[in-house]
């Protein structure tokens, strides 16, 4: 998902405050059944198995796992998962059953936080991409890098959702499902443009948004629609070279506030003067909205574009494109899903939970959940024929192989807002890029600090 995170400073206290209410607390509201009250072992979860592949429990005891998850319960996710790909787990691990909790998206985040500060933790859960370096920060997940068979699960996946499992050098998780944006276009206003079809370079791309753009008040019309975020803007700028942090993740500094970050950022104000481009105002309509109505020719988004636009304007027509190429190729942004075990779990719950992982990371899990929605980030299955059929997921799974992620970094929805606060007052006319960017690559620098 895209969603922000509470900072860490704020996830501290907050755990901090919360804690003694949650370790004093009678029932443990989905917790793991194998949870150690005092912080749970540190042991690898590398147990043995058992020939016919299911992890074996000391004395050949069944194990119960409780799996945390924010699948949507009103669409077929909750379903999918619960009756074909939980049972088809259960029968090739006939020792292992798995307690699926559904938790609501809202509070999920905030609920781990505190659930962390009172040991009251489940074996395994699915959790946003930015929330997994908050939680390795806190010490709560189990590192993977030494964990038997791990080296293939991460060869097996996109490279940009693996790297939101990276946290000072090890691996905290694995991803479970992703997704991306592409290029969606009007391709009615870009032939009235002149326009043979969408831009494949960057050039390309600035140039349509001026030929796609027209008109004044409410009858203008956009060459292009976007949000000031880096979930918005990160393509942006990784397509044309630039970034906000340096490869290490250590330093705001000359990169946030470098000059082709602030180059970049001052076309951007430079187009939207021109009335080429918007989405940074009050009042501006949302993406699929504008591209449904003719207000905006192109915009970038996500799969779910897909069902909004043909549930909600079946009669529009629009095309997908991948995102522009620029001096950093066609780097568009990762959102998703990680797995992640936890430490407050004992060695044969976290062994157990371990199995869990490795079978959601399977051909056969994958294929069920994209079945359902569920983007798989299992890289070979791009040219499967079950994935193929599924008719949008083509130009999405394209797009993967060269995107990239939001900084992996505890303070990430912080650094975020420093980012799009300073985009915004640079395009309402309030402050140059060279001055907004610079006090707020400082204020990121701050935030990196050990």
């Amino acid at each position: 998902m895209k969603t922000k995170m509470l900072s860490t400073a704020g996830t501290l206290i907050l755990a901090s405050a919360l804690g003694l209410t949650a370790c004093g607390g009678g029932g443990n509201d989905g917790g793991a059944s194998g949870s150690a009250a005092s912080g749970g072992s540190s042991a690898s979860p590398s147990a043995s198995a058992s020939g016919d592949g299911s992890a074996a429990p000391a004395g050949g005891k069944k194990v119960e796992i409780t799996f945390w998850n924010t699948y949507n319960q009103t669409s077929a996710e909750t379903k999918q998962l619960t009756e074909v790909v939980i049972p088809a787990f259960e029968k090739a691990h006939p020792n292992i059953k798995v307690k699926n909790v559904a938790m609501p998206t809202d509070s999920f985040n905030q609920k781990l936080l505190v659930s962390a500060a009172g040991a009251q933790l489940p074996d395994a859960a699915r959790i946003d991409i930015v929330m997994t370096p908050q939680l390795a920060k806190l010490g709560t997940l189990v590192e993977q890098d030494s964990l038997e068979g791990f080296d293939e699960l991460k060869a097996k996946v996109f490279p940009g959702p693996l790297t939101t499992n990276l946290y000072n050098g090890k691996y905290y998780g694995i991803p479970l499902d992703t997704n991306t944006k592409v290029l969606l276009y009007n391709p009615e206003l870009l032939a009235k443009a002149g326009l043979s079809g969408p831009p494949k370079t960057m050039d390309e791309f600035v140039e349509a948004m001026g030929k796609l753009s027209g008109g004044q008040g409410n009858s203008a019309t956009y060459g292009y629609q976007f949000g000031v975020d880096l979930w918005w803007l990160g393509p942006w700028l990784w397509s044309n070279g630039a970034d906000v942090l340096s490869p290490d993740l250590t330093k705001a500094t000359g990169y946030m506030n470098g000059d082709k970050t602030i180059a970049l950022i001052e076309k951007l104000q430079e187009l939207g003067k021109a009335g080429h481009v918007t989405g940074f105002h009050n009042g501006d309509l949302g993406g699929t909205d504008g591209l449904a109505k003719g207000k905006y020719a192109m915009i970038d988004d996500g799969p779910w574009a897909f069902d909004v636009l043909k549930k909600q304007y079946p009669s529009f027509k629009f095309e997908a494109a991948q995102y522009p190429a620029g001096e950093g190729g066609s780097a568009q942004v990762v959102g998703g899903e990680n797995f992640v075990l936890f430490k407050s779990s004992d060695a044969e719950h976290q062994a157990a939970a371990y199995e869990f992982e490795k079978f959601m990371l399977s051909d056969e899990a994958q294929i069920a959940m994209a079945k359902v929605g569920q983007m798989p980030v299992v890289a070979s299955l791009t040219d499967h024929p079950d994935i193929k059929a599924i008719e949008y997921f083509a130009p999405y799974m394209e797009q993967m192989k060269t995107a990239k992620a939001r900084p992996s970094v505890p303070a990430y929805a912080q650094i975020d807002k420093l980012f799009s606060d300073a985009v915004s007052q640079v395009l309402l006319g309030k402050a140059s890029a060279k001055d907004a960017l610079d006090k707020a690559a400082k204020q990121a620098d701050a935030l990196l600090a050990p």
